[in-house]
């Protein structure tokens, strides 16, 4: 598939999950292979095991609720 258009296909689907109420922050493999020698495969494990681990979910649940307060919001 060429760039452009595989640039529209994801254009495309981060629109949708923005519509449905969804905040996207996208990494790519090459993204890893730019830093790590690997393979494309192997960045892409190493991306699934970042982000399924607990210290980034736990990072992104304290950073919600310290800038929302930050804001002026207050907890339910």
């Amino acid at each position: 598939m060429e760039f452009t258009q595989r640039a529209k296909e994801v254009s495309r689907a981060k629109e949708i999950l923005r519509k449905n109420g969804y905040c996207i922050s996208l990494w790519h493999t090459e993204d890893v292979t730019s830093m790590i020698d690997c393979t494309e495969k192997q960045a892409e494990q190493i991306l699934y095991s970042v982000f399924d681990g607990d210290r980034i979910n736990n990072e992104v649940w304290e950073s919600i609720q310290y800038i929302a307060q930050d804001m002026g919001f207050s907890k339910k």
